[in-house]
């Protein structure tokens, strides 16, 4: 993102932009209100219906939204000092704040909303220490027996909840924490607007996502892979949202030709064996994990009709920390897309809902958010259903398997399978033809 001076970032269009910079570290607040409305791209009617909105913006809201913009901003250049919190009537005021945010008003900044929550947890726990001192004064009038029945299970359950409490909030921190690269899918001389829950995806599920690597240096003289050398990308997903037999906990999906039973045409595929995968979205010390046996398999294709290329494993023993399956699922396809052809490039197909792949992006990016735009359906199973979705391309070598997700929903929608760089096109096979495929193979009669 650019700075406060940075042309670029002032001419993406919005129905109103907050500008302006605070003295210290050119941090961008909420001095100025100014409107960018009536530009080429919107009609006339448009920019009024944008203009009026804009005006019902509630501008005592404004005030405080600079005012917290500032101190929050001075919590972070100080160090976030507990000295600096918001006390009493302050965090009454700034709940209140957060409620009364109209779907017109800016947004609140992930620094206005850390410095406001780690406020309310500062007095949270305040609260907390002075409710044991006066329930300890209390006790010491029981008899011995009792309060030191009762003080040890107080004791105990205080312990796991603060213990509880304390994982809950360090796995949060670690997601908010994570640093992941930004690119945006060619778009022409267009705007190119990305719905806000691109971070949310990136912050949840970046630490749904791995890297995988081989254990042993495997191939023939044309085709190697060396140990330790990251070949493909893999998300860790409840098994009971792929299939309900496999129960609640975690499995790994990869591209077919990553981890699979034998080589699948030019690739080198994995063996579980020889396999691992790591999470560089997590902060903390990231052990590899190791995988079991395969539970379902579909080669990228078979007998010369297309398969899903995708591969679902057991994980071997403990997630790292912080490590979060991916929940929300797509459950159906999309309609009234449009099949692609072998000609069909970025600059001949609409450009349609935004998606965003987490991977691999190659010696250069590492561990990246890619942004994307669903185009349309890039190949059909024989009975005429999407398996392969078709998205503008941005990745690179090493992202097969890695999730797609509808921005607009949070949902998984497609694992990467393939990229077409001079179409600048890229197919993921869709997590319905998945579904559907699992539940089809496994509940056949034995």
């Amino acid at each position: 993102m650019g700075g406060c001076g940075d042309r670029k970032a002032l001419e993406a269009p919005a129905a109103y932009r907050l500008a302006g910079c605070s003295r210290r570290s050119g941090v961008r607040t909420t001095q100025a209100l100014e409107l960018h409305l009536f530009h080429r791209g919107h009609s006339f009617t448009k920019s009024l219906g944008e203009l009026a909105g804009a005006l019902r913006i509630d501008l005592e809201w404004i005030r405080q939204h600079t005012r917290f913009a500032e101190l929050a901003a001075n919590w972070e250049d100080q160090g976030r000092p507990e000295s600096l919190f918001l006390l009493g009537g302050e965090i009454n005021d700034a709940k209140a704040w957060l409620l009364k945010r109209s779907k017109n008003a800016p947004q609140i900044t992930i620094q206005q909303q850390a410095f406001i929550d780690a406020s309310i947890r500062a007095a949270e726990e305040a609260q907390k220490k002075d409710a044991a001192l006066q329930w300890r004064a209390k006790a010491w009038t029981i008899a011995a027996a009792v309060i030191f029945a009762i003080g040890a299970a107080v004791a105990g359950a205080a312990w796991w909840q603060e213990r509880k409490t304390v994982d809950e909030l360090r796995a949060a921190n670690l997601r908010l924490d994570r640093k992941i690269a930004l690119r945006v899918a060619p778009s022409g001389h267009t705007a190119y607007f990305v719905n806000p829950n691109w971070y949310q995806i990136a912050s949840d599920y970046s630490g749904a996502t791995a890297i995988v690597a081989s254990t042993v240096q495997i191939g023939s003289d044309s085709i190697v892979a060396s140990k330790n050398q990251s070949i493909g990308t893999g998300f860790i997903i409840w098994g009971s949202a792929l299939y309900g037999p496999w129960g609640d906990g975690p499995v790994f999906v990869t591209a077919n030709h990553v981890i699979g039973s034998e080589a699948v045409m030019l690739h080198v595929a994995l063996s579980p064996e020889d396999a691992q995968a790591t999470f560089p979205g997590l902060t903390e010390k990231d052990d590899p994990i190791k995988f079991g046996a395969i539970l379902w398999q579909r080669p990228i294709e078979e007998h010369q009709v297309r398969k899903q290329g995708v591969t679902v494993l057991r994980i071997k023993g403990a997630l790292p920390f912080g490590a979060k399956p991916i929940e929300k699922v797509r459950n159906k396809e999309f309609e009234n897309l449009h099949h692609l052809d072998r000609l069909s490039t970025t600059t001949n197909v609409t450009a349609g809902r935004p998606l965003a792949t987490i991977g691999f992006g190659g010696v250069n990016a590492g561990f990246a958010l890619f942004l994307n735009n669903l185009v349309g359906v890039l190949e059909s199973d024989p009975d005429g259903k999407p398996l392969r979705l078709a998205y503008t391309h941005v990745t690179e070598p090493g992202a097969a398997g890695a999730p797609v997700f509808d921005i607009e929903t949070g949902e998984i929608v497609a694992i990467h399978e393939l990229g077409f760089q001079d179409r600048q096109i890229g197919g993921g096979t869709s997590i319905v033809s998945v579904i559907a495929a699992i539940r089809k193979d496994m509940d056949k009669p034995k």
